[in-house]
């Protein structure tokens, strides 16, 4: 019993255990506990000793705040969702079709490779009211001037912020999609087929809960890069309309050094938000493998 009851305390906390050296390296080495400090006021490089929750309380229900937090999450949930969607079905695709899998497999691989700054960059060149395709539409004289072409840069619904992350995430989602299905038993797809069973009879009922596990580490993983990512919302997105870790960085390079404090307020929610989507990550998986053990 003793030893059962280890285990089962060993399983329960290992996740946790196993993040331990990470969390040390943000600690000592990302200066988060300096960040800490400042949020609440203390400051030694300024002289100042003590300790204030102000600096939560004058942000966190600001206008410009709220607005960001309900901007951040939208511009993160969509190209998650986005990029879930094409890269399940891209998946889902290629691993049917056996001749041409490798071949398929090795091209996807190129995305990944690419940095987000020249994803950024191809996107300003080709999306902008000057780029590309507005040049090449002027061209076929649908539109008369640049001004005329719909804004898809710098614009409030981030276009072109969603387009660079789905563009760089979908691939992402497919190798996580097309690992998975290759663990998978073909018997039960053709046992259900022969049993005239249509094909979308099988993508619902056997292969996607087959892919759930898989479908909710790609979100979880894709969403919390989303929001805390700085690049594409900095260079593509609507000064008007900031995310998080914008908002953040104009507080911090704000001449008025108390908006500094602003700053790592505003990293430290961030920081908590993700430990509670880890938090939320890793029980999740404690029940999937709570379940699967009772199976057994």
């Amino acid at each position: 019993m003793g030893g059962r009851s280890i285990k089962k305390i060993e399983s329960k906390y290992r996740p946790y255990i196993l993040l331990i050296p990470f969390i040390i390296f943000i600690i000592l080495m990302l200066g988060s506990t300096s960040m800490i400090e400042q949020s609440l006021g203390y400051n030694n490089q300024e002289g100042i000793s003590s300790i204030t929750f102000k600096y939560y309380e004058e942000i966190i229900f600001t206008k410009v705040f709220l607005e960001s937090i309900v901007y951040t999450i939208y511009i993160s949930v969509v190209p998650t969702l986005i990029s879930l969607i094409v890269g399940i079905y891209m998946g889902i695709a290629v691993h049917f079709n056996i001749k041409r899998k490798n071949r398929l497999n090795n091209i996807i691989q190129i995305p990944i490779i690419i940095p987000y700054t020249v994803y950024i960059f191809c996107i300003i060149l080709i999306l902008m009211q000057t780029g590309i395709v507005s040049r090449s539409v002027m061209n076929l004289n649908i539109i008369d001037t640049a001004n005329d072409f719909p804004l898809l840069i710098y614009d409030k619904f981030g276009v072109g912020i969603i387009m660079v992350y789905v563009l760089k995430q979908v691939p992402f989602v497919y190798f996580i999609i097309i690992s998975s299905l290759s663990n998978m038993d073909r018997k039960y797809i053709d046992v259900a087929l022969n049993l005239g069973s249509s094909k979308i009879q099988v993508l619902r009922e056997i292969v996607l809960p087959y892919l759930r596990n898989s479908i909710m580490t790609a979100f979880f993983i894709v969403f919390a890069f989303n929001f805390g990512s700085f690049e594409a919302p900095f260079l593509l997105g609507n000064p008007k309309y900031n995310t998080l870790p914008v908002l953040s960085y104009k507080y911090f390079i704000s001449s008025d050094i108390d908006k500094r404090s602003y700053s790592m307020v505003i990293n430290t929610i961030m920081i908590i938000a993700v430990v509670i989507l880890l938090h939320i990550y890793i029980k999740y998986n404690e029940r999937k493998n709570r379940r699967n053990y009772e199976k057994r």
